[in-house]
């Protein structure tokens, strides 16, 4: 176990040298997120080392530190750094195996979220195409669906583009269900890769459950953009009067406002297009079709999105976009 804590304070070392370094050059040192992230990491490594000293009533002690080159590719040097976060991540899942009392689990919980974070705003500053907007929003639902990566950029690294993948995959649950999965215990979790028939269109698909909650979600592979996200509540205590057709529809215009309040306008409901599911006489959902319009006002042909609400629980249940 020391042997694991020793690797893992290094590479968070080496993460800060890396970052120092980005921060002072003339590319990247407007990015405010940057001093953020190092001053999170050097925290960090303050955390690892009070853990390894409850754990081991002993002082944690390194060897030296294997130096590192800071190359003038600034490319090279963000690949880098992600090589250096997916190994304290590697690192984290080893101590996490490990039989502890449940707050130190949770400490190793929430240092595994800081540095998928940290992983997320990297990558995106490496391979996403919109700088000024903050991280945060970058994961929106809109913006993955209708703004994909420019396909010549996007280069998986190594087997961490997975962990990526989940990543947007959590942070988007975040924003369209309001459901912050990072800070709930997953108590269940995995993935599915499908080519649908044809390669270039391979995608995930990836589940969690979490408390009363089971959420699906579909990314691309070949541009990281999700295309469907679904989730479900288990729930005894159902809404005695299930929501007419017309305050569904006043629910997810409501809801899509609020949302996507951007690109809400383009939206045009589909009045021909109507699925319900019903259950004993009593109807549970509806699913709906929004056509996306042009610059004219006419409906874009081949791209729509399609939102399911649960009328028992009052919730929406499915986005998804065919574009």
């Amino acid at each position: 176990m020391k042997n694991t804590f020793v690797n893992l304070v290094q590479k968070c070392i080496c993460i800060d040298f890396l970052l120092n370094a980005l921060m002072k050059s003339n590319s990247y040192n407007h990015f405010k997120f940057l001093p953020k992230i190092r001053s999170e990491n050097l925290k960090n490594i303050k955390i690892i080392c009070y853990l390894y000293e409850n754990l081991n009533k002993d002082v944690l002690v390194l060897s030296n530190t294997k130096s590192i080159k800071i190359d003038k590719n600034h490319d090279r040097q963000i690949n880098l750094l992600l090589k250096y976060i997916s190994d304290v991540l590697d690192y984290l899942y080893d101590l996490r195996n490990f039989s502890f009392y449940f707050s130190y689990s949770q400490v190793i919980n929430r240092l595994i979220d800081s540095y998928f974070g940290f992983f997320s705003s990297i990558y995106c500053l490496l391979y996403g195409h919109s700088f000024r907007t903050p991280i945060s929003q970058q994961f929106k639902f809109h913006d993955i669906l209708t703004k994909s990566l420019p396909e010549e950029s996007f280069q998986p690294i190594d087997s961490t583009h997975t962990r990526y993948y989940r990543q947007v995959c959590i942070e988007s649950i975040g924003f369209i269900f309001d459901f912050n999965l990072i800070e709930k215990i997953i108590s269940d979790e995995s993935y599915e890769v499908f080519f649908d028939k044809n390669p270039a269109n391979k995608f995930y698909q990836y589940y969690f459950r979490s408390n009363d909650r089971i959420f699906k979600v579909r990314i691309y592979d070949f541009n990281a953009k999700i295309f469907n996200i679904y989730q479900y509540i288990e729930s005894e205590s159902l809404n005695p009067t299930p929501l007419s057709k017309e305050e569904a529809v006043d629910f997810c215009n409501s809801y899509l406002k609020s949302k996507f309040e951007h690109i809400f306008n383009f939206l045009s409901m589909d009045k021909n297009y109507l699925i319900t599911s019903t259950y004993k006489d009593s109807t549970e959902s509806y699913k709906f079709k929004y056509n996306f319009l042009d610059n004219f006002g006419k409906p874009s042909p081949g791209k729509s999105l399609f939102i399911t609400i649960n009328t028992v629980l009052s919730y929406i249940e499915e986005l998804s976009i065919l574009f």
